[in-house]
């Protein structure tokens, strides 16, 4: 928890950082990713999108396996996070299921601000990793990756961590969040590694 997200600091009215308006910083992090999706498909209208041509908007956040040789555009290292698969809205909509289902009550146990960091961090961890692995296993320069996948997964294990026997729904049957938690891990493992979405 965020030294001034405790409780006796907010008793005292001690206000060091803003408040945000009272909005979490979960809600600012939907409207930053559909904000910029809709961005997206507004300024690329009349393209058609491709695994290849993710649009105007995406293609300048999506972190490529060539930036691992261009220092000026690390950038997309966290800037990646806001991009989503143009070609899929699904892969923006379940991100943001998940994040603000699950994210709540992690957000409430370590609150706003080191809720924040502790997003962004995985966002950056995640594409830091993804361009070592790009260029360990050699990948072509215009392989890329977007989405918050990894910074939502991450949020989701939290969840799974701090509160393991709390009942969620997956898919149809209510379980332990810590069934959740290994269902993710494996889904990972078995089906994701090998697409650009960010694990």
């Amino acid at each position: 928890m965020g030294i001034y997200d405790r409780e006796y600091y907010r008793e005292e009215g001690i206000r060091l950082q803003p408040d945000w308006n009272g909005k979490s910083a979960i809600s600012y992090l939907l409207i930053l990713n559909i904000a910029f999706y809709i961005a997206n498909v507004l300024f690329s209208q009349s393209e058609v999108f491709t695994s290849a041509n993710q649009g105007i908007v995406n293609n300048a956040l999506k972190l490529t396996a060539g930036d691992a040789g261009r220092p000026w555009l690390w950038w997309h290292t966290l800037s990646y996070a806001f991009a989503h698969d143009a070609t899929d809205v699904w892969h923006l909509v379940f991100n943001m299921v998940g994040l603000y289902f699950l994210g709540r009550s992690v957000e409430d146990r370590y609150g706003k601000w080191e809720f924040l960091r502790i997003y962004l961090i995985a966002a950056i961890t995640c594409g830091i990793l993804w361009l070592l692995k790009a260029v360990a296993w050699s990948l072509p320069e215009k392989s890329s990756l977007l989405g918050a996948s990894g910074a939502v997964i991450c949020i989701e294990m939290l969840f799974v961590l701090n509160f393991p026997k709390q009942t969620v729904v997956l898919f149809v049957f209510p379980v332990p969040a810590w069934v959740l938690g290994v269902f993710l891990v494996l889904f990972n493992l078995m089906f994701r590694p090998s697409t650009g979405i960010a694990v």
